[in-house]
């Protein structure tokens, strides 16, 4: 029971850390729209997670450098946290440019010609699909850290295991990138089409 508690945290944990950075970024938006106190426990809550999370990833360093032999896997994991950050903030960015376009045409009466209307109707379906992808990714994050954590991978760091976990680890990290930049594509081919 302990065990299945234990894969549950980490697995939440883990899911917060990846789309933290979207949250954040949407929380910045829309910033007036939260009252103080449910932002001030939201705020305690996300850091508690946060440490959480961040233990896990200390621990896995920890056996990264047991192994210096994997080092250049954790190097390369490293850049795919980076670029996913980078992505996401370049992410919300176009998003709310998008918003703020589309925003002030509607509030200047502009009609937009049907061509237009047809191409963004099919950019955002495009965009859904690729928050589904998302969402997926961040499941599957979430369950290669718990099956690690089920493994006692983190435990025992045993070479070979902490190898696999990190193969899988960037394997979802590089999904999450490739869907990220996709997604910022369709924002900006959005952005080309108005007038």
């Amino acid at each position: 029971m302990k065990t299945r508690r234990k894969s549950t945290v980490v697995a939440v944990c883990i899911l917060l850390i990846v789309l933290g950075a979207g949250t954040a970024a949407l929380a910045a938006a829309n910033s007036e729209t939260t009252s103080p106190a449910p932002a001030a426990g939201i705020e305690r809550w996300r850091n508690q997670l946060e440490n959480r999370v961040a233990a896990i990833w200390r621990r896995i360093r920890a056996g990264v450098e047991s192994h210096p032999e994997l080092s250049p896997k954790w190097d390369a994991i490293l850049g795919l946290r980076q670029a996913n950050a980078a992505l996401t903030e370049a992410n919300a960015g176009l998003r709310t440019q998008l918003a703020t376009e589309l925003k002030a045409l509607r509030d200047a009466g502009t009609v937009l010609p049907e061509e237009v209307r047809a191409g963004l109707k099919e950019y955002r379906r495009e965009a859904g699909r690729l928050h589904e992808s998302l969402r997926a990714t961040a499941g599957q994050l979430r369950a290669v850290i718990a099956d690690a954590v089920k493994r006692q991978v983190l435990r025992t760091l045993n070479r070979p295991q902490l190898d696999a976990l990190l193969d899988d680890i960037a394997a979802v990290l590089t999904t999450r990138n490739d869907y990220l930049q996709e997604l910022n594509d369709v924002f900006a081919a959005s952005l080309a089409l108005l007038p």
